[in-house]
């Protein structure tokens, strides 16, 4: 796992400032840093490296081929790599066999390329990744990323410049670099809470979409820059759909050989591994499967909360003890979040406001002390319906309209600060299924979607945090909105797919991508600790994606992966309303980061940055501060204004 910078143009020979650029992503690299410039064009390389598979000086990088062509700068691990080579020498004749200098796998693609061309190489390739290659014969550049996006890649024309690299902070220091802020980000952003692809925060800086490749060359005007998708979920289901009604004990048989073999491929590594364990079915199916492959105790590690409403560290431990694992927790508490905070805008290098990024950095930088590379259940909901949503959607769209009606106004009616102040007397008595189940309620929500009658529109006010985003925002900006959903959503309607799949392959395809595994990259790389994702083994992924939906029963959230876990845990082991890795946001920002939250949405804070309204905000802090459960808006608010600031 690495970082890297690169750039073309007059300033790529300006060894002081790739210097600057390469060292700002040491935290993505530690052990070795390193740049190439090419002298017979305008080009250079910066590359910082977490060594883990041949930690030796043979697996540096910028990394050139054995003819001496290509020059690769790789983010990622390759897992099949060592089954490519052994492929590769099968298939060359004696007097071609290649003299490898290393175990690394960035020569195995290196070498690849050189042989078989960059597109059929990443079609090989098993992992997470994303890497840039330099041809010098043809002064060309290829971008490229891994079919789900896990390892980021950003890049774009600056002035005079082309600039490429793993993460906004180093771009930035690139004398070229503009700045100048996309107002349609910064509404896309108080919309879904992230940025999606392909915008950034900034014009003219890109993220490269998620199974793709770009390549950029220089003319006597301009970059010629060409985008090919080589992956995408919704293509791979129009071209490998099954007609084939299975039963159940096949499906979740080839689910689970499928998901072992991609756990034992992803614990290749020349250091020491270990998992994040929340409690949930996810993890812990992982987790499970680690420890039936593996000769020695798992490492596993979790994160709980001081306030014991939402402490389930207990259930972690327990599961751990079943399993036989060596476990580490850790307790977090305001203070411990108030640490963080002043970094995340820094972590993050444009607006996000996952707010479990912040458990997410403290279980990673718990893990950075005892391992290097840890294993997640990350995209097991997304593939094995275990949002909520995917149950009732399909309830609220099919209700009857007269029901609907009546219901949103009982909705509209018990929406009134009265029936928030009742929540709040009440809430100490109730049980935590219920208390949970009704903090996360938004009844405004709810009632917009009962309106709501065609399944795009529903979807995309699922997945906005608030049905007031565009209120919080000045109205010179607040139409600025790109929609990434429409187009997504047009080709999904092209594929015979229920509402529920469709939903599934929408998150697969944004969510998981833009919040998900951005959240968890950021986090875990800043500690220097690569994350692995068994759930996106594209083969696992193009096998669930593929079966018939009438076989799947997505209205039986989860029942894929419940039934694989309780042949290893008893399933009364795990609780009943799975937070995850979570903490308490909406009552901290009433009590111990209520004065912090302040201090950022004062008059003149708003003001001094311009993209927001500042009487609505306030009111709706205040509506927060008198029992309204509004924390998802005030942390996109609060996660703006703390990026502006920084």
């Amino acid at each position: 796992m690495c970082g890297f910078i690169g750039s073309i143009g007059n300033n790529a020979h300006n060894e002081t400032s790739l210097k600057k650029m390469t060292d700002s992503l040491i935290h993505r690299g530690p052990d070795t840093n390193s740049y190439w410039i090419d002298n017979s064009s305008n080009f250079s390389f910066g590359h910082t490296r977490l060594a883990i598979q041949d930690i030796s000086e043979n697996g540096y990088q910028p990394m050139h081929s054995f003819s001496g062509r290509y020059v690769i700068t790789f983010n990622g691990e390759i897992y099949n790599h060592r089954e490519l080579r052994t492929k590769l020498e099968n298939e060359l004749d004696n007097e071609k066999k290649i003299n490898w200098k290393s175990t690394s796998d960035t020569e195995t693609i290196l070498t690849l390329i050189e042989i078989f061309g960059i597109l059929k190489t990443v079609f090989m390739l098993k992992g997470m990744f994303s890497f840039a290659v330099w041809d010098k014969k043809e002064k060309e550049l290829t971008l490229a990323r891994d079919r789900i996006g896990e390892k980021p890649l950003y890049y774009g024309k600056q002035k005079n410049s082309f600039i490429f690299g793993s993460e906004l902070k180093a771009l930035k220091i690139h004398p070229d670099f503009l700045g100048k802020i996309n107002q349609e980000a910064v509404v896309s952003f108080m919309r879904y809470s992230y940025i999606p692809s392909p915008m950034s925060i900034y014009h003219g800086i890109y993220k490269l979409p998620s199974g793709s490749i770009a390549t950029i060359k220089e003319s006597k005007i301009d970059y010629d820059i060409k985008i090919h998708k080589y992956w995408s979920l919704n293509k791979v289901i129009a071209e490998n759909i099954d007609s084939k009604i299975r039963t159940d004990e096949e499906i979740v048989s080839e689910c689970e050989s499928k998901l072992v073999n991609s756990i034992s491929g992803q614990q290749i590594s020349d250091v020491p591994i270990g998992a994040f364990l929340s409690g949930g079915i996810d993890s812990s199916l992982i987790v499970s499967l680690m420890q039936k492959i593996s000769h020695n105790n798992v490492k596993t590690f979790t994160i709980g909360s001081t306030d014991r409403n939402f402490d389930e560290s207990n259930i972690a431990k327990k599961i751990s003890n079943y399993l036989g694992t060596n476990h580490q927790e850790l307790l977090v508490s305001p203070d411990d979040a108030l640490k963080v905070i002043p970094s995340l805008s820094n972590i993050y290098d444009e607006p996000f406001a996952d707010s479990s990024q912040i458990p997410t950095y403290l279980v990673s930088k718990l893990a950075s002390e005892n391992v290097k590379v840890c294993l997640s259940g990350d995209g097991g909901d997304e593939l094995f319906s275990g949002y909520n949503r995917y149950i009732w959607s399909n309830r609220i769209l099919q209700t009857p309209l007269y029901l609907k009606i009546f219901a949103e106004k009982i909705l509209n009616l018990i929406n009134t600060k009265s029936s928030a102040n009742y929540y709040n007397l009440i809430k100490n008595y109730l049980p935590k299924s219920l208390k949970v189940r009704l903090a996360d309620e938004k009844l405004e929500k709810i009632s917009k979607l009962l309106s709501i009658h065609n399944e795009k529109d529903f979807y995309k006010s699922l997945i906005s945090t608030s049905t007031d985003e565009e209120e919080l925002l000045n109205r010179d900006i607040c139409n600025q909105s790109l929609e990434p959903v429409d187009e997504l959503w047009e080709d999904l309607n092209k594929l015979n797919l229920d509402f529920t799949t469709k939903m599934m392959v929408a998150d697969v395809m944004m969510y998981l991508t833009d919040d998900i595994l951005c959240k968890v990259d950021r986090a875990s790389m800043h500690h220097s600790l690569e994350v692995r994702t068994p759930f996106l083994d594209y083969e696992l992924v193009e096998y669930v994606f593929s079966i018939n939906h009438k076989s799947k029963k997505n209205n039986k959230g989860k029942w894929i992966t419940k039934e694989i876990l309780k042949k290893y845990v008893p399933l009364d082991y795990l609780s009943n309303v799975k937070t995850g890795f979570s903490v308490p946001i909406d009552a901290w920002l009433r009590g111990p980061l209520k004065d912090w939250g302040e201090s950022l949405i004062e008059k003149n804070m708003i003001e001094k940055h311009g993209f927001l309204n500042f009487e609505n905000v306030k009111f709706i802090w205040e509506e927060h501060q008198n029992g309204f459960n509004k924390n998802k808006q005030l942390w996109n608010v609060l996660m703006l204004q703390s990026w502006l600031n920084n």
